[in-house]
């Protein structure tokens, strides 16, 4: 997956983006773009951050709960991105921004539909409460899920056609 490969050159510089959402992921010619780095900062010799920021429906339990953060924000957004594309929706959106809030803290999420069990494992290993057990990018990147999707999409216009699916259904 583009994404994750993105978000391993940028954590390799010492960048953390902290609004990895469909919005910021530009499709040119098959090639994924990560754009809005308005949020973006560096992270320093293990210094953490604790600003709070980004969009409601990615934010992780540790921005939330207003601890220090570090990488791991934006793999709990790709787990967010995931899910959305596979069900057209964000697992934890909620009527209220406290709502929201609270199934992301009681990681209140549900599988409703056809979905591999390589696909739940992915997204269960990512969406962790625990920023330190959550599954980092370079384990992403080989977890069954990815490696079979991408070695099979020769094509990219169902991807394609969900990016399209999603930003159609926020505007």
């Amino acid at each position: 997956m583009q994404i994750i490969e993105a978000l391993q050159y940028l954590h390799s510089r010492g960048i953390v983006h902290r609004d990895i959402k469909p919005e910021n992921i530009l499709l040119q010619n098959g090639v994924l773009k990560l754009c809005d780095f308005g949020y973006a900062t560096i992270v320093q010799n293990d210094l953490l951050r604790q600003t709070f920021c980004g969009t409601l429906d990615y934010l992780s339990p540790e921005m939330i709960q207003g601890k220090q953060y570090d990488f791991s924000v934006d793999v709990w957004s790709v787990g967010i991105l995931a899910y959305e594309m596979i069900f057209g929706n964000a697992p934890f959106s909620g009527k209220s921004n406290d709502s929201t809030y609270d199934k992301v803290l009681n990681l209140d999420i549900e599988f409703s539909g056809p979905l591999s069990f390589a696909g739940v494992d992915f997204i269960k290993k990512i969406l962790i409460k625990d920023p330190n057990k959550r599954m980092d990018l370079n384990t992403a990147y080989q977890h069954p899920f990815i490696q079979n999707n991408t070695a099979k999409r020769t094509d990219q216009s169902n991807f394609l056609e969900k990016i399209e699916c999603l930003f159609l259904k926020k505007n």
